[in-house]
């Protein structure tokens, strides 16, 4: 459900539907929570979503799709 919510969010960051994209990444962060694995992982992509998140409220495409990119592969990773 997190990596979901993370493709989604890309998606709509990259075609700069911020406000969709917020929405995803909320739901990721809340998602996540849930999630289970390395606590040191964990740690790094939650960090990674929240900074996504923030350069996405400043419409810094590039900046959010790198940090969510990041997220992903800690994710997945798991």
């Amino acid at each position: 459900e997190t990596i979901t919510n993370i493709e989604k969010a890309l998606t709509e960051v990259k075609t700069g539907s911020f406000s969709e994209a917020r929405l995803h990444l909320n739901s990721a962060r809340t998602s996540a929570e849930k999630v289970t694995g390395n606590e040191a992982i964990l740690s790094q992509a939650n960090a990674l979503v929240i900074q996504g998140q923030i350069e996405a409220k400043k419409g810094n495409v590039k900046e959010s799709t790198d940090h969510l990119n990041k997220a992903l592969g800690f994710y997945k990773s798991l």
